[in-house]
């Protein structure tokens, strides 16, 4: 496989993950969205782990921004089903007034 297939691959397979991340973010339960950001630390562990990688700032920090932007679109997916919930409350409440 060329590279240019790798890298394209590799987009389709982060956009999809993005896509389901965000969703599972927006329910009820909270700990659907938190699933992919625990499998992207165990997934970071790992690789550390079996590709024998040592523990530098250059290879730390593309696993410390790709962590920081599931825990971020987590948190953010949890601000958004609030701000639902509050506006069908507020909602709610108006009809019944």
């Amino acid at each position: 496989m060329t590279n240019l297939a790798t890298i394209i691959i590799a987009f389709v397979i982060a956009a999809v993950v993005l896509i389901v991340h965000n969703s599972l973010s927006k329910h009820k339960n909270w700990l659907l969205g938190g699933i992919i950001p625990l499998l992207s630390i165990i997934f970071s562990v790992g690789v550390f782990y079996f590709l024998k990688l040592t523990p530098s700032s250059k290879n730390i920090f593309p696993f410390f921004i790709f962590v920081t932007l599931q825990l971020s679109t987590w948190v953010e997916g949890r601000r958004k089903y609030k701000k639902e919930q509050e506006a069908e409350l507020k909602k709610m409440k108006s009809k019944d007034l």
